[in-house]
């Protein structure tokens, strides 16, 4: 009777000991499942907020943007881009080739998560047919920087050269192929034949002497200059002599915030140089002028960041001012807390006191949780 009770005892604890073993795989897979779906779910958003800082920045960089997406690979990410460039009367290939290789390594230096670019050039504003296909990827993304600066250094040299070889791969089609490889190359088509892609709006009068023009453009030059050194060298800057009102208030407190920004992450202090590239500059009425740069800063640390930087300047009785400014780098205080669709244009954004006041707002409220 002893043994059977022995027997009936060793069974009930390997039962139990059974019992307890599958309740600890159980937690465990369950533990590994939860595991995985965190994973996941980080994943997913770190690819959302990826999206969502890209998507801002390329509407804003593509005037005609038409489409947009990130997909994951098996090696990090691939963004997928279809829009129109802009051109006058007829398109140049080295001019779209620059347009997409700034883009990219502006995205590329903030997200090296995208290690391949897949940019569609479309024909046409009206019937938006593919004409092109550039592709960055592999090495061609790993040498980027090097790349764009050596073209860069060659372009201010004088020197003739191209960016057609920053790129993996290039899909041409019939109508590609009949565009200028250069802006003084001639076509192989007449001017006649060829339709705009997305002609410009270039103001009611463009009899405007190049001397002006050039003296808003250093203008505008000036004012971004300044701002990147208060920036960098982390003290105040008087905007006074280039914005009044509403946009001088608003100035004064995006430079206050990324100044604090940088001496919170203890950064260290430089000066900036930058060169600029004029992509647009013409009047747009009697008192305004439109401006669009591309920048590239180079700090005297090391290192260089990319922009594009557009300007509405105003011109009374001889005296400039910064009617509108946007700075469209990836990480600007006006790529956060400025809503899409409402870059420089009239009217005048900034004499809007209800919208400056929102703006105001969401600023405050986002030092408040600081």
């Amino acid at each position: 009777m002893r043994m059977k009770e022995k027997i009936f005892t060793v069974l009930a604890l390997i039962l139990i000991l059974s019992a307890c073993s599958i309740q600890k795989e159980a937690a465990e897979d369950k533990g590994n499942i939860t595991a995985i779906e965190t994973e996941e779910s980080d994943k997913y958003q770190e690819k959302e907020i990826i999206m969502d800082s890209v998507e801002h920045y390329s509407v804003n960089y593509f005037r005609f943007l038409e489409n947009i997406r990130i997909d994951k690979t098996d090696d990090g990410m691939s963004l997928f881009i279809e829009f129109i460039p802009e051109v006058g009367s007829f398109p140049v290939k080295e001019e779209i080739y620059q347009s997409v290789v700034f883009h990219a390594l502006q995205v590329n230096s903030f997200f090296e998560e995208i290690n391949e670019f897949r940019y569609v050039v479309l024909w046409d504003d009206r019937t938006k047919q593919k004409a092109m296909e550039l592709v960055i990827s592999g090495d061609e993304v790993s040498n980027l920087s090097n790349v764009y600066y050596g073209w860069f250094g060659a372009q201010n040299a004088g020197l003739e050269t191209t960016l057609k070889n920053a790129f993996s791969d290039i899909v041409e089609t019939e109508e590609s192929r009949s565009w200028r490889e250069l802006p003084n190359n001639s076509v192989s088509v007449s001017e006649e034949e060829q339709v705009p892609i997305a002609t410009l709006d270039m103001g009611e009068d463009n009899n405007v002497p190049e001397k002006e023009i050039l003296e808003v453009v250093g203008f505008c030059q000036e004012a971004d200059t300044l701002y990147y050194n208060a920036l960098y060298g982390m003290c105040p800057y008087d905007f006074s002599k280039y914005l009044v009102g509403n946009i001088k208030d608003y100035k004064t407190k995006a430079l206050g915030m990324e100044i604090k920004q940088r001496r919170d992450a203890m950064l260290e202090n430089a000066t900036v140089t930058s060169a600029y590239e004029t992509l647009e500059s013409y009047p747009i009425d009697e008192t305004y002028y439109f401006i669009r740069m591309a920048v590239v800063r180079i700090f005297s640390f090391g290192g260089e960041e990319s922009s594009i930087v557009e300007f509405i300047v105003s011109k009374s009785d001889g005296k400039l001012l910064v009617a509108d400014w946007y700075d469209a780098r990836i990480d600007s205080i006006d790529t956060v807390f400025i809503e899409e669709g409402i870059n420089p244009q009239l009217p005048i954004k900034w004499e809007d006191e209800e919208w400056f006041d929102q703006l105001i707002k969401k600023i405050e409220n986002v030092q408040i949780k600081d």
